[in-house]
């Protein structure tokens, strides 16, 4: 056998040779030992990340409900569903799995699941729960398409319809006698059933009272929207200077009403819907003929003459149950919609919702809100560059719309609030036998 030393070039091709193929084979090794042991992936659920193992667990199906039918899906649906734990149910092998699979205030969560278990997923459509159903029994469901002329009179056994952001919401408007509730040791009137099927309510004092009832309690007390008025961030019930939709800064009235709810209804948090909003448009132009146009005017900022979408709306006797802008939208952090910027799930009643009620610009009105005390809304109305004066629209005592309240200036405060679409209710929402949660 014949030895040849090899050249000194050649030495150095077959060294670098090796040790590429050491680096190969150390990658390939890697790679395999990452995949097998390692390697996580994200599924996006609404706002949030759930990670999970690849190999873990197979969604075989899913089907959501539409219509009283099974609907097969390709995503998970949002928190207008939940998981159906009665028919949801994961094979281990040939044993089913129950008890594993919920959805908590929204989010929709699988959990102790093994390797190779399967899953198969049915989503109940959640928009009217017991209390929701409760309260539409043996109502007649109107639409109205005119807001021209003042609401009022008798609508007992009524309830009309329209749209909000998350679907069909059912209003009351007019006199009716049926939406009284006793909640937390207070009385409150239901303002309507959201799209989602929560329960948004009024505070309306600590004894119960007829419509137009003139009463000091029907309020919790009176507070300024806020401490200043001399520049468009008054209006917003959170604010930051020189930011349309700034939320730095808590505003006076929302001090105030966080104040009250963490000493009289933070024992009732598990209630509280935290996936349903309180709208305090901002929304603005400083062309008073088109208030909900592009922001790139610099309106809604500093001391600039400014018109929020309200200005038009509610003029022209146009409301919305939707929220402009999702900045706006104010709600919890562990809420999916929304900005997430409140701490407790409380705000106000939008004017939007005053005049769906029955409210009418500049006019007396004995509808179901009227109190006999000028009380908030949430709702921007305007900012005045002339006299620095930032304005927010009030329920006054007679029953009318104004527009144009001081943010400074002391007024009623009614709280807001959203109850769960599945909370107990009983009673039928008289005077005599109110609702009860």
């Amino acid at each position: 056998m014949r030895i040849e030393k090899l050249s000194k070039g050649r030495k150095k091709k077959v060294i670098l040779a090796i040790t590429i193929l050491v680096l190969l084979i150390g990658i390939v090794y890697i790679t395999n030992s990452k995949a097998k042991y390692h390697v996580t992936s994200n599924i996006q659920i609404v706002k949030g990340k759930v990670s999970y193992s690849p190999y873990d667990f197979q969604i075989m199906a899913m089907y959501k409900e539409e219509d009283g039918e099974d609907i097969k899906i390709e995503e998970m649906p949002d928190y207008r569903y939940a998981i159906d734990e009665e028919r949801s149910y994961c094979m281990r092998g040939d044993s089913k799995i129950t008890g594993v699979l919920k959805t908590i205030n929204g989010y929709h969560t699988i959990s102790k699941l093994h390797t190779n278990d399967k899953c198969y997923l049915y989503f109940e459509n959640n928009s009217c729960g017991s209390a929701c159903q409760k309260i539409l029994n043996n109502k007649t469901i109107l639409t109205r398409t005119d807001f021209n002329t003042i609401f009022e009179g008798s609508t007992t056994n009524k309830i009309y319809q329209s749209t909000d952001d998350d679907g069909n919401t059912y209003y009351f408007a007019g006199s009716p006698t049926d939406n009284f509730l006793k909640f937390a040791g207070f009385y409150w009137r239901i303002i309507r059933i959201n799209g989602n099927g929560s329960i948004r309510i009024i505070y309306d004092g600590t004894s119960i009272h007829n419509n137009n009832n003139s009463a000091a309690d029907r309020e919790i007390f009176t507070s300024a929207f806020n401490a200043s008025e001399n520049d468009n961030m008054y209006v917003g019930y959170m604010y930051k200077a020189n930011e349309v939709h700034g939320l730095s800064v808590s505003s006076k009235i929302k001090t105030d009403l966080d104040s009250w709810y963490n000493s009289k209804l933070s024992s009732y948090l598990d209630m509280f819907e935290i996936n349903a909003g309180f709208c305090n448009d901002r929304k603005n132009s400083t062309n008073p003929s088109t208030p909900w146009g592009s922001e790139t005017d610099d309106g809604g900022t500093g001391t600039t003459d400014t018109y929020y979408g309200e200005y038009l709306r509610n003029n022209k006797q146009q409301p919305t149950f939707k929220c402009a802008d999702e900045r706006d939208l104010f709600t919890t952090k562990d809420s999916q919609i929304g900005n997430n910027a409140l701490t407790y799930p409380i705000g106000l009643i939008t004017m939007d919702e005053v005049v769906y009620a029955g409210g009418f610009a500049n006019n007396t009105n004995s509808f179901y809100l009227r109190t006999g005390k000028d009380f908030w809304t949430m709702t921007p109305k305007s900012f005045n560059n002339t006299n620095k004066i930032a304005y927010v629209s009030i329920v006054s005592a007679d029953g009318g719309i104004r527009g144009y309240v001081e943010t400074k200036y002391p007024r009623g405060v009614r709280p807001v609030l959203n109850l769960k679409s599945n909370i107990n209710l009983t009673g039928t929402g008289t005077v005599s036998d109110p609702y009860s949660a």
